[in-house]
């Protein structure tokens, strides 16, 4: 089983304090019923070092790859 965080929870996991809170509790949870974690929405560098953390085993977005057609895939 895997729980996916979305891009609003990406883009929140540093500058605002609450969502930042709520995304480390949900972490957290996830950990506590060994549950791998996947990051989607990643666009920016600045992503990566909040989302280095035991768990998290992808992440998904722009920044680690554009979108391919299937003939090109």
């Amino acid at each position: 089983l895997a729980l996916k965080f979305d891009k609003a929870m990406v883009d929140g996991v540093e500058p605002a304090p609450a969502v930042g809170a709520i995304w480390r509790g949900v972490h957290g949870l996830a950990h506590t019923l060994a549950l791998e974690v996947a990051a989607e929405g990643v666009e920016h560098e600045h992503h990566i070092p909040p989302l280095r953390r035991p768990g998290i085993v992808c992440v998904q977005g722009f920044h680690v790859a554009r979108p391919e057609s299937p003939a090109g895939f």
